[in-house]
């Protein structure tokens, strides 16, 4: 699955795609409208927290998000005015289910340790150093 970004009069919307085969060659089908798009950057410089919740509360507070968008930690949603949003970070998107993901996070036994996080961390967009993946992945034990 992907997301897939479409625009209406000046505002993206961003919906969450499944590539499906058929006879006909291949499909899109949407699995979930994602809401609005808006764009942000992060920078985290400095991370204090020793919890795998509090370092990424870290990473999504580095975020410089537009009026009016917040995250609120105890749904684990985003919001613009009481609405679902979608969150644009370089070429990766930060959405509710994604959130929801990261923080419900639990290891399990992968041939690679750490791929898995790897990859949903990847897939927002964000940047942040080796070392604060390390300490991430470490808290989780």
């Amino acid at each position: 699955m992907f997301v897939r970004k479409k625009k209406v009069k000046k505002n993206e919307y961003a919906y969450l795609v499944e590539s499906i085969y058929t006879r006909k060659g291949s499909r899109q089908k949407v699995k979930k409208y994602l809401g609005r798009i808006f764009y942000a950057e992060n920078k985290l410089e400095t991370f204090n927290n020793e919890t795998f919740q509090g370092l990424l509360k870290e990473l999504f507070n580095s975020l410089k998000l537009p009026k009016n968008v917040f995250i609120n930690y105890t749904t684990k949603n985003i919001f613009f005015e009481n609405k679902e949003c979608t969150i644009q970070v370089g070429a990766g998107f930060i959405y509710s289910n994604l959130i929801k993901k990261l923080f419900n996070f639990k290891t399990n036994k992968e041939e690679i340790p750490g791929q898995e996080l790897a990859e949903l961390l990847s897939s927002t967009g964000m940047t942040f150093s080796e070392e604060f993946f390390v300490k991430l992945y470490q808290s989780l034990e």
